[in-house]
């Protein structure tokens, strides 16, 4: 015989959907609808986890922003549009953000703070993109340039970058090729008893001996 299987409420549900990972409020509120719980129940649901603790949205989203960060560096822009693709409040992103500003001004050593130079932290994280970029592909300011628009970094860092970045490519291209840092080979006296003359190809190089008599040794 069959057993039908209770249904979960969806205070339940939720501490479930949790439990796999931290959601935002409307994160689960999209949930929960999804599976069928009504609005009124959805709305309770909500509220008691706010009040026990378990729905914290400014503490998602900072910690949110940390993780997408650990993986790239990404500029307040890309930053902002993740967190509002998830339904996170505006003040709520901004105050995730600016706490972001604080982090990179304090490992920075810079109590003047970021935002002074108009780019809040998003000047490094834009060279350390663009550095990553270069290293496995030959330098284009295009390419670059809308990599890092891609990344969500402004006009102005990425112009800033891009000047650093040519900068960097003009001094390497100018540089002279390192010489030959090999020791030439001892050059052998005609007749020399065991005397190795060296011949080389197009490709590689190789030697055969000769004795006294000024033949070499496979050609008698």
């Amino acid at each position: 015989m069959a057993h039908s299987r209770t249904p979960v409420d969806g205070y339940h549900k939720a501490l479930e959907l949790l439990g796999a990972r931290p959601h935002f409020r409307a994160e689960l509120r999209a949930k929960l609808a999804a599976r069928g719980y009504l609005e009124p129940e959805v709305e309770a649901v909500l509220g008691r986890l706010d009040a026990e603790g378990l729905l914290d949205d400014r503490a998602n989203a900072r910690s949110f922003v940390r993780s997408l960060l650990e993986r790239r560096p990404l500029g307040r822009r890309r930053l902002a549009a993740e967190l509002a693709r998830r339904g996170v409040d505006e003040e709520v992103a901004a105050e995730a953000l600016g706490a972001l500003d604080l982090d990179d001004s304090s490992d920075s050593g810079d109590s003047s703070h970021h935002g002074d130079n108009g780019d809040n932290g998003d000047g490094a994280r834009a060279r350390l993109a663009a550095a990553s970029w270069t290293r496995r592909r030959q330098f284009s300011a295009a390419a670059l340039g809308r990599h890092l628009e891609r990344l969500g970094f402004g006009q102005r860092v990425i112009l800033e970058v891009l000047e650093e970045r040519a900068a960097i490519a003009e001094r390497t291209s100018s540089e002279p090729a390192p010489e030959d840092s090999l020791e030439p080979l001892p050059r052998s006296e005609p007749g020399e008893s065991g005397a190795v003359a060296s011949v080389t190809g197009p490709a590689v190089g190789f030697s055969r001996s000769r004795g006294r008599d000024g033949r070499y040794e496979d050609d008698r």
